[in-house]
């Protein structure tokens, strides 16, 4: 991580910590921190405890839901892919003696008639099974086509995420994630090293208060009074808003 030292802004993560700390106060920080980890805690069950080849519709319904990327498409992705192939691919996603490549290709091939499920569902599961290794990578954290998302308005310019494929990128993603978490909570910036959800909630903070400036400046004020507030839609965007509570 040497080379990776000055990634992050920390001057830019101290302006926006001021304006998340405001706009998500601490007991709903915490309150998203607790439905984090208890949906953690659900996907680890369902995946690690038992045979997820075995999974039941109900299960998979709450795999699809527990994701932004697949929330409102579950019913139809379930209506038209291949039960038995998705299943197999959450299983690849617990085999420890493979590569990232070969943990996630299954499941994301499974899924490719769904982009945005397909290129985020497979690595948010495994932040869930794995929340101190491995990172989750949404467009809202960062959009390889557009070069925007929170992950990019807090490390410099000059720190690279683009890879030669998605498993690369996605590797650079996690260190940049993992060196800002442990560099944020040193600095007192929201983070709390005893649980790396809270990075989680710092980034999609981090999201709304730059969605909320942006809207503020180029829409009506009718159409930003329907626009969700930080809270909400940090719980959205990480999967927890009204997140069932049991499988």
């Amino acid at each position: 991580m040497s080379a990776r030292v000055q990634i992050a802004d920390l001057e830019i993560a101290r302006e926006f910590w001021s304006q998340v700390s405001l706009q998500i106060p601490d007991f709903e920080y915490r309150d998203i921190d607790k439905k984090l980890k208890f949906k953690s805690d659900q996907v680890r069950a369902l995946l690690m405890k038992s045979d997820p080849r075995t999974l039941t519709f109900r299960e998979l319904n709450f795999l699809l839901r527990s994701s932004f990327a697949s929330r409102r498409k579950a019913k139809e992705i379930l209506a038209t892919c291949d039960l038995d192939g998705l299943r197999i691919g959450l299983a690849a996603l617990v085999d420890d003696s493979a590569t990232i490549e070969e943990r996630t290709s299954t499941l994301r091939h499974h899924l490719e008639a769904f982009p945005s499920a397909q290129m985020e569902l497979p690595f948010e599961l495994l932040h869930d099974l794995y929340p101190d290794t491995y990172w989750p990578w949404s467009k809202w954290i960062w959009n390889p086509d557009s070069d925007t998302g929170a992950l990019r308005l807090l490390v410099n310019e000059e720190c690279d995420l683009f890879g030669k494929d998605d498993f690369e990128t996605y590797d650079l993603v996690c260190s940049a994630s993992s060196y800002l978490f442990h560099t944020l909570a040193s600095a007192g910036l929201g983070v709390d090293l005893l649980s790396p959800f809270s990075f989680d909630i710092f980034l999609a903070g981090v999201y709304a208060t730059y969605m909320s400036t942006v809207l503020e400046m180029r829409m009506t004020r009718e159409f930003n009074q329907i626009v969700p507030g930080a809270v909400e839609l940090a719980a959205r965007l990480l999967g927890v808003y009204k997140l069932e509570v049991g499988v």
